[in-house]
This record gives structure tokens, sequence and C-alpha cells, in this order.
């Protein structure tokens, strides 16, 4: 029976030998799978983390792009209002001379034009504030001038007209081509603190 003992002992051994070494081999699949597993559990969340943080990254680039218009629509606005503002503000200081100014003004253009035949054509705001004697005074100076009896509604100013061309002395113009020339140079005066 001893022989049959050891034959089942040396079978069960055996048989426990091959359950351990199928368990190692199961265990090493186990852990190895597991590894894998979590390596590309890992790389998977990496690779999740970073395409969310690149949608991030692109929200706050375009949040800040939309900011950056905002503020350059926003400078704009105040430009251009600002350019309107120096603009009403001279139309009505130029409006507002005193006889004196006009006359001091029509004076100094008309001498650009020495002894050609000239017609001027008061804007309303100006012709109003220039008597008959005002006028005959300027035609002792200025001997070839005539005037247009008509005024210009609504404007302050006047026209020189030499052969039927018309230089537009009107105050409104005047600033309108001054400040088309100039303004990104007054906008520089106007903003360069800023």
């Amino acid at each position: 029976m001893n022989d049959i003992t050891q034959l089942r002992q040396n079978v069960l051994e055996k048989a426990h030998q091959e359950g351990q070494q199928c368990l190692k081999i199961a265990t090493d699949s186990l852990d190895t799978d597991f590894k894998e597993r979590q390596q590309q559990g890992l790389h998977d969340l990496k690779a999740k983390r970073q395409k969310e943080l690149k949608a991030l990254e692109q929200q706050f680039q375009v949040a800040q792009q939309q900011l950056k218009n905002q503020e350059r629509q926003a400078l704009l606005a105040l430009k251009q209002d600002s350019i309107k503002e120096l603009f009403e503000a001279s139309l009505e200081k130029m409006t507002n001379y005193s006889k004196e100014e006009e006359l001091a003004f029509l004076k100094q253009v008309l001498s650009k034009y020495p002894e050609q035949p000239l017609q001027v054509t008061f804007g309303e705001k100006t012709g109003q504030k220039f008597s008959s004697y005002d006028c005959a005074e300027l035609r002792l100076a200025f001997p070839q001038l005539s005037y247009n009896q008509e005024l210009i509604p609504q404007e302050a100013g006047f026209l020189v007209s030499l052969d039927q061309v018309d230089d537009n002395y009107l105050y409104r113009y005047l600033l309108e081509s001054v400040l088309k020339e100039e303004s990104s140079r007054i906008i520089d005066m106007l903003f360069s603190e800023i």
C-alpha cells in the first residue's frame, strides 16, 4: 500500500505543482494584462485631459480675441465721438465768429486772388453779419469783387467763384477737409496719453 500511497502522493504533488504553475502563469498573465490596461487607461486619461486642455485653451483664446475686438471697437467709437465733438465745437466757434473775424478771414482769402474778377456767395449765417456798408468797404478794397445776392441756407462761411469754379470756404466744408486729411494725426494727439 505504500506504493499506492507514494504514487498518490506523487500524483498529488505533481498536480499541485502543475496547479501552482498554471496559477503562476494565470497570475502573470492577469498582472501583465492589468498593467497594460492600466497603462492604456492612463494614456487614454492623459489624451482626454490634453484634449480638454486644448479645448479650454481655444475657448480662452477666442474669449481673449473677443475682448480685444470689443476694446478696439470701444476705442474706435470713442475716437469717432471725440472727432465728432471736436468738429461740432470747431464749427460752432467758427459760426460764431464776430463780424471783425469774418471780415479778416474774408480779406485774407480774397488777397489770394489779386485783380481777378470774383463773385462771393455768403453762407446765410455769415451774410447776416454784414451790412451793406461792410460790403461796400470790401468792394473798395477789392474792386474786382461782386456779390451773389442769394445766401446759402443754414451755412456759415462763403464761396469764391472764379470763372465758373467755386472755391469752397464754407466752414463745414473746411473743417471736413481738415478732418479728412488730418484725422489720424488729430486722433494720435487726442489719444497719445492712452
